[in-house]
């Protein structure tokens, strides 16, 4: 099933699924609307099916880069079995989880720096309307982001492999208010500290 946000390239033309095409959210609530929409989804397709992705259809494919850095707060619960709605814009859920050292969740944001630099125009333009605050990372312009994430970049050949047997995944996430979700400091933040891994070669080629 693929959710169609009024896209006009054609992308989503003659595809062999289900495409449900969307009218917009309404302005100020972007973020409420589409969890609400996507859980409801979910809720939907769990009658038929044992687990539900919910993810980004647009992104590169891995092998194109080979270097990431590991982002505990991102950790979110895409894969899901029961019922329980998606919240805070995917990241978190009504419901206890633990991330699976077994499924790597590799976050395409930053994989191409005009691409992050347009779509960061793009949302700094449209924050105020979406009901996000100053502390948003939609707050920042496309070149105060661009510039802030090539501070980060200081790797090389010897740059480690990410081991996923080093992370402890019950040490990930919280609950807070009846919400579970990933810990931790906001994402630039942590790419500003932490080490530069390389991603393992078996997932090149994997979207």
């Amino acid at each position: 099933m693929v959710v169609d946000d009024r896209s006009t390239d054609g992308s989503t033309d003659d595809l062999p699924c289900r495409v449900i095409r969307h009218d917009g959210f309404p302005e100020g609530r972007f973020e409420r609307a589409r969890m609400a929409l996507v859980s409801r989804l979910a809720v939907e397709l769990l009658r038929t099916h044992d687990a539900v992705i919910f993810t980004d259809a647009d992104e590169p494919v891995l092998g194109q880069r080979r270097f990431a850095k590991l982002v505990g707060r991102i950790c979110k619960p895409s894969l899901k079995r029961v019922g329980a709605p998606w919240v805070r814009a995917s990241h978190g859920i009504r419901a206890p989880y633990v991330p699976d050292r077994g499924l790597l969740m590799v976050h395409l944001k930053f994989a191409d720096l005009d691409l992050v630099r347009r779509t960061a125009d793009l949302r700094h333009a449209v924050r105020a309307s979406s009901g996000l605050t100053e502390r948003s990372a939609w707050a920042k312009s496309g070149d105060e982001i661009v510039a802030e994430f090539r501070s980060f970049l200081d790797g090389g050949p010897e740059v480690p492999e990410f081991d996923a047997q080093r992370v402890d995944p019950h040490r990930l996430v919280a609950e807070r208010d009846g919400v579970w979700l990933a810990k931790g400091a906001r994402q630039l933040c942590v790419m500003a500290r932490g080490a530069l891994l390389r991603v393992p070669s078996r997932y090149h080629g994997m979207v």
